[in-house]
């Protein structure tokens, strides 16, 4: 199921200035003065993902969120597996992985990946050295100032929705749980028993 954009719908407009006001100054990486049909132009998902974000807490609509979650994951997965990939696509996954979709159990969030899949984009694409990415590209090229700034810009929110991840650690397990498990039980007991005999 592809997602159809409607540019007479308010709920875009006002969902993509709500990521600007909302969810923007925790990143900084795009820029708020760009219309919705310029970030639609230069990356559907990109545009997908902003609008997603958004709808989070969307009170005008709160079936948006939901609604857009199977078709979105679809669009970032063929976009993924379609190269040549750009910065855009790094951008997208990024800001997918920071604010990804709620998850019934950690075997189906797939945060993981998309994180490492988007660091090796960026790192393909040579986000991480911005003064000789030409060296990763088949074309000679020279980044504007512009660009500089949008690739240090994206290869760090990568970089930190990287570190994000690998820094939080899983949900620890409930008291029930690790008494069900007897070898568990065992090990910690051992492992975190105070000894009062010094």
């Amino acid at each position: 199921m592809a997602i159809q954009r409607n540019q007479n719908c308010p709920s875009e407009a006002d969902c993509h200035c709500r990521y600007f006001t909302n969810y923007h100054p925790f990143t900084l990486l795009l820029d708020p003065s760009v219309s919705p049909d310029t970030y639609f132009d230069r990356s559907k998902l990109l545009f997908w993902v902003i609008i997603y974000i958004a709808s989070r807490r969307f009170s005008d609509d709160p079936t948006l969120f939901t609604a857009l979650t199977t078709p979105l994951k679809a669009l970032l997965w063929q976009s993924i597996s379609n190269p040549p990939h750009n910065w855009y696509l790094v951008q997208s996954v990024s800001l997918f992985c920071l604010w990804p979709p709620p998850t019934l159990s950690l075997s189906e969030d797939t945060t993981p990946v998309l994180v490492n899949i988007a660091q090796t984009m960026a790192m393909e694409l040579g986000l991480h050295r911005p003064e000789s990415i030409q060296d990763f590209s088949r074309t000679k090229r020279k980044l504007t100032p512009d660009e500089i700034t949008e690739v240090v810009r994206t290869w760090s929110v990568c970089y930190i929705a990287s570190q994000r991840l690998a820094s939080n650690p899983p949900p620890p397990r409930t008291v029930a749980e690790r008494r069900s498990n007897p070898v568990i039980h065992q090990y910690l007991f051992e492992f975190c028993h105070v000894h009062t005999d010094i």
